[in-house]
C-alpha cells in the first residue's frame, strides 16, 4: 500500500465521516503520544551513551588529527624521495657524462 500523505489522510473518508471522524482520530493521536514517548526514551539513551564515551570520542579525534598528520608528512616525504619506497638509501647523485 502506497503511503498517503497527512492531507490525503485527512480528506479521506474515515476522516471527513461523522461517525469515524473521533475515534480514529483519538487512535491517532494515541499512537503519536506513544511514538513520541518512543523517541524521547532513545534520545535520552542516547545522551546517556555519548556522555559516557565523551573521553572516547575526544580521544579518537586526537588519534586521527595525529594520524592525519602522520599521513600528510609521509606523502610529503614520498613527493620529495619517491625511492624511499624502495630503496632505503639515497642514491648516489648521478654524475652527467660529459
Amino acid at each position: 500500500m502506497a503511503k498517503l500523505g497527512f492531507v490525503s489522510i485527512m480528506n479521506s473518508a474515515a476522516y471527513r465521516s461523522p461517525h469515524g471522524q473521533h475515534r480514529r482520530q483519538s487512535k491517532d493521536l494515541a499512537e503519536l503520544q506513544t511514538t513520541l514517548e518512543q523517541a524521547r526514551g532513545l534520545l535520552h539513551s542516547m545522551q546517556v551513551i555519548v556522555r559516557a564515551n565523551d573521553y572516547k570520542i575526544d580521544d579518537t579525534i586526537e588519534n586521527l588529527r595525529k594520524a592525519t598528520d602522520n599521513l600528510n608528512q609521509f606523502t610529503d616525504s614520498l613527493k620529495q624521495r619517491p625511492w624511499g619506497l624502495v630503496r632505503i638509501k639515497q642514491p648516489a647523485d648521478h654524475k652527467v657524462p660529459k
